[in-house]
């Protein structure tokens, strides 16, 4: 019956993981050692494993992904990280990244450890900012820390220390000097539990229970794995062995099916913000013959703003209001505004239905605002740009067109609000990437967390775009857009010359030929095209 549960759940959580993300990663590794200067620079040395795009040491960390979170494991006593390979190798190729810190593996210190582990989630918050980190936006703001005994104990008095840490997990944690059951009263993020019923060294009854009663997380819960030994949270290690004077019931393999089951479950609902995960862990819970379990927590919501009381949670309800800046070179007057010249053609109906755009949006105006250039669209994209490589870098997470007005503020359909978008998560970093029907796309240089507001103003320098020369300054200072894509293919050559040379006399039209935004297409128009006649752009398809 066991066997027959276990491949169950397994599968099921495999269903859980295509919700998730339906792409593997491959494993990189980075050894790091940084100083933490309120402990007389102490170095924490910590092995890191990360989705990469290729296997191996220091390879690059996959940018193909909205944003990985952080799992941060301390290992038992005299054990090293070598011992949780099964979670690591499990974890980082669904999108996770494992830290596991190597200090401590003498005569330990317990609070130093558990000092350890609060560090790494503040140093990890501190790298996904840091342009020369290679974690650099490639987070999604969510870290947990946890351990195994004499880690899961550590974990406890680590928890309090750091404001940065969004869930606690722990196997078989062991009491700890100062106490982790005392700590576990200053605990108040999320809480997962796993004890061994088969456990000869640390006695869910003395240790784990303890813990999980004391803590005072709105959620947390007990898992008490029915025959689950305690070295059996690990992979073998002769110390670990040596240690423990009884055989548990259950096999390794088995213990570890059940671990990683409800290590993903906790992840998933904390790390990843995935409703459908918290309510297959509380449907399944209740049928699951290996465990024995207390879950002391309210429904999960996964649309819980910031300014609630329980700010763990990874969607963003609330719109968040994007205040993007943008000027189109083909109509600045050099006077710290645009013309409005083309305000009399402008259509009701936003205009990027066709390639190489296809945008299905329905956003149109009863009537033009006199102040209005033309339509824009925005794109909200997460991880970071790579404009070296031939293949798609960033992920578009939502789409929404906007009313460029003279003054470069780019606005909802109000004519005076700023764009709203829906689906962002908070705390994952997006670029914000503005698009016009004949003037090259533009990117922003940093990326932004997202919060109740965005904001973004790509007019103050030619540095605010993503690459190499993707603005140009002008007269005045402001860095622009440059115009004349008369093709829409990313890039301004001679064939745009050629698009506008078998039309160059058009009166009243919208057009994308017109380069000026007059409404009509004619010599002026061929001038714009005349200063920029080899721009090579931010093709849709690089970025």
């Amino acid at each position: 019956m066991r066997i027959l549960l276990t491949v169950f759940f397994l599968f099921s959580n495999f269903v859980l993981l295509s919700n998730i993300q339906a792409q593997t990663f491959a494993i990189g590794n980075s050894s790091i050692g940084p100083l933490d200067p309120a402990r007389s620079n102490r170095t924490v040395s910590t092995e890191v494993y990360y989705p990469a795009t290729t296997a191996g040491v220091n390879s690059p960390v996959d940018s193909n992904w909205p944003g990985f979170p952080v799992i941060i494991l301390g290992h038992g006593f005299l054990m090293g990280e070598d011992a949780y390979y099964y979670i690591r190798d499990y974890f980082v190729p669904r999108g996770y990244i494992v830290a596991m810190p190597t200090t401590e593996g003498g005569f330990p210190d317990h609070l130093e450890f558990g000092k350890d582990l609060a560090f790494l989630a503040d140093y990890f918050t501190a790298e996904n900012s840091d342009p020369n980190s290679i974690f650099h936006c490639k987070l999604n703001g969510k870290i947990a820390i946890g351990g195994h005994s004499m880690g899961g104990g550590a974990s406890f008095l680590g928890a309090p220390l750091s404001g940065n840490i969004d869930a606690l997990f722990n196997m078989a944690a062991a009491e700890t000097d100062p106490s982790a059951i005392a700590a576990a009263a200053n605990v108040t993020v999320p809480t997962l539990v796993l004890a061994g019923t088969d456990d000869c060294v640390t006695s869910p009854a003395t240790d784990q229970e303890p813990m999980f009663n004391a803590t005072a997380a709105a959620c947390k819960l007990f898992v008490n794995i029915t025959g689950g030994g305690h070295c059996n949270f690990g992979d073998s290690n002769l110390v670990c062995g040596f240690g423990e004077f009884c055989t548990p019931a259950l096999s390794r393999a088995d213990q570890h099916l059940i671990v990683l089951r409800y290590l993903e479950y906790w992840f998933g609902t904390y790390l990843m913000g995935d409703a459908d995960v918290w309510d297959a862990m509380t449907a399944a819970l209740p049928g699951d013959a290996d465990i024995v379990y207390d879950l002391q927590c309210a429904a999960f919501d996964p649309c819980v703003c910031l300014t609630t009381s329980n700010p763990s949670y990874n969607v963003y309800c609330d719109p968040v209001q994007v205040q993007s800046k943008a000027i189109l070179s083909g109509v600045y007057d050099g006077n710290g505004n645009m013309r409005t010249d083309l305000n009399s053609f402008i259509p009701l109906a936003q205009p990027y239905s066709g390639a190489p755009y296809n945008y299905n949006g329905t956003e149109t105006v009863s009537s033009v605002p006199a102040n209005m250039v033309d339509w824009v669209l925005l794109e909200m994209r997460s991880a970071e740009l790579d404009l070296t490589s031939s293949s798609r870098q960033s992920v578009t997470i939502e789409r929404k067109a906007g009313l460029l007005l003279d003054n470069g503020d780019i606005v909802a359909m109000d004519g005076i609000s700023p764009v709203t978008f829906d689906s962002l998560h908070n705390e994952v970093r997006y670029n914000i990437c503005i698009r016009h029907r004949n003037h090259l796309d533009i990117v922003s240089e940093f990326c932004m967390e997202a919060g109740p507001s965005i904001g973004y103003d790509f007019t103050s320098g030619v540095g605010q775009a993503f690459g190499g020369a993707q603005q140009f300054l002008s007269s005045d200072g402001k860095a622009m857009m440059f115009g004349a894509d008369y093709n829409a293919n990313g890039n301004i050559q001679n064939t745009d010359y050629d698009a506008w040379k078998v039309n160059s006399a058009v009166l009243n039209v919208y057009d994308i030929l017109d380069g000026n935004l007059d409404g009509v297409i004619q010599t002026t128009d061929y001038d714009v095209w005349k200063i920029n006649p080899a721009i090579l752009g931010t093709n849709e398809l690089d970025y």
